[in-house]
C-alpha cells in the first residue's frame, strides 16, 4: 500500500480530499435525513469512479477491479444509509 502512496500520491491526497470533503458534508446536514443519504449515495459514487479513473490511468482495469470497487462503495454507501435510519 506504502508503495502504491508513493507511486501516486496525487490519486491518493485527491481521493481523501473527497472523501474528507464528503463525509464532513454528511455529518454536517444532520438532523436532514434526505440529504444524508443524497450524501451517502454520492460519497459511494465518488469512491467507484474515482477507483476506475485510477484504475484506468494505470492500465490496469480489470472486470474484477470493478466489481471490487462496486462492492465495496455499495457496502460503504449502505452502511451509510442504514446510519440514517
Amino acid at each position: 500500500m506504502f508503495k502504491e502512496l508513493r507511486k501516486h500520491p496525487a490519486d491518493y491526497l485527491i481521493l481523501v480530499c473527497v472523501l474528507a470533503v464528503f463525509f464532513f458534508g454528511f455529518f454536517s446536514v444532520w438532523p436532514n435525513v434526505l440529504l444524508q443519504q443524497s450524501f451517502a449515495l454520492a460519497i459511494s459514487l465518488a469512491y467507484f469512479l474515482w477507483g476506475m479513473m485510477h484504475h484506468r490511468n494505470e492500465k490496469s482495469l480489470t472486470a474484477r477491479i470493478v466489481l471490487e470497487y462496486f462492492f465495496v462503495s455499495l457496502f460503504a454507501g449502505s452502511v451509510l444509509f442504514l446510519l440514517t435510519l
